[in-house]
């Protein structure tokens, strides 16, 4: 009976173990850990499954922040219903700003662009924040026109981000113009330790005009330098990494 109880123990254990190593190998292929993992989880079952949760599963939950957990784990559709009533029981430009990231998170562009455009009025009619998402969101909908002639009437604050972000979108005109300034544009932006933006830009420019095999490269690239990086930095490009594996070549 003893035996009987041993055995059926020692299954369980067994069978707790690969689902933990199977989970293990889910997580790290789902968040970009580097690949010496899965050799280390394949190889060495307990042993990996234990360093796996305590280098890099467990350092991460004393910085889950569980209120942006639960608004993730919202309704793509209920976010843009809370951030709409938000705006409306409070017409500031930071409710505005939700609003709009909601709805271009829900693939609903022109809304976002029509949001954040009649928030210009008043003290925000030249607002250089105000009008440079403005551009991007123009962008976003494939108004590359609308964005050059909002960018071109933009006073650039003097911020290194702001900066960053105004020639990005200034870039991403030339881009999508098929301009053959566009490479350059980009390119010059590749600062290291930035963020992944004007490679993310740099590969869709290239796959749209067919020069494919580039193109994976610089998606190669992103992906590589997130599986290297630490985990802040896998943390602040997680989003353009994820980006980088739904590129593919213009049919």
């Amino acid at each position: 009976m003893l035996d009987l109880l041993f055995a059926a123990l020692i299954g369980s254990v067994g069978i707790g173990l690969i689902v933990l190593q199977v989970a293990c190998i889910v997580h790290a292929i789902k968040t970009g850990r580097p690949f010496y993992w899965l050799w280390i989880l394949f190889a060495f079952p307990m042993i990996g499954v234990l360093a796996y949760i305590f280098i890099e599963f467990r350092p991460s939950m004393g910085k889950v922040n569980w209120e942006a957990l639960r608004w993730k784990m919202t309704s793509q559709s209920e976010r843009i219903r809370i951030r709409r009533d938000a705006l409306q029981h409070s017409n500031t430009i930071k409710n505005r700003y939700r609003l709009a990231e909601e709805l271009l998170l829900g693939n609903q562009p022109e809304e976002a662009c029509q949001i954040l455009r009649e928030g210009m009025t008043g003290v925000f009619s030249d607002d250089a924040e105000l009008m440079l998402r403005v551009a991007e969101s123009h962008l976003e909908c494939k108004q590359p026109d609308e964005a050059s002639q909002i960018l071109s009437k933009i006073q650039p604050l003097a911020s290194h981000d702001f900066q960053f972000q105004y020639k990005l979108a200034q870039a991403r005109v030339l881009a999508a113009k098929h301009s053959p300034l566009a490479e350059s544009a980009l390119r010059g932006l590749m600062t290291p330790h930035r963020n992944e933006g004007p490679h993310f830009y740099l590969a869709r420019y290239l796959f749209e005009t067919g020069r494919e095999a580039e193109a994976k490269d610089v998606v190669q690239g992103i992906q590589q330098r997130f599986r290297k990086g630490t985990s802040v930095w896998r943390f602040q490009e997680q989003a353009w990494y994820q980006k980088s594996k739904k590129l593919a070549p213009r049919s």
